[in-house]
């Protein structure tokens, strides 16, 4: 995936993840916004506009709050593996 590609809102980069992998993607992020882990990672399957299939390793964290102290970007990077 071309990094100039790469997806700017967390609902854009969940249309991206193979469907079989989203619920537990979705799951992930939702336990690491919940808990006090430093860090989010995540592997799952992305489906490429060709509809090949690729394996992702995601890493991020949190860099910016809202008004009311809660997450509202995470930044991170991804890597094909």
């Amino acid at each position: 995936m071309d990094v100039s590609q790469a997806p700017k809102a967390i609902a854009d980069w969940l249309a991206l993840v193979h469907p079989d992998d989203r619920p537990l993607v979705q799951a992930k992020i939702q336990q690491y916004l919940n808990s006090t882990h430093d860090f989010l990672e995540i592997e799952h399957r992305v489906l490429t506009p060709r509809g090949e299939m690729r394996w992702l390793l995601a890493r991020g964290r949190v860099t910016e709050y809202d008004a009311q102290d809660k997450p509202s970007r995470i930044t991170g990077t991804y890597l094909e593996l």
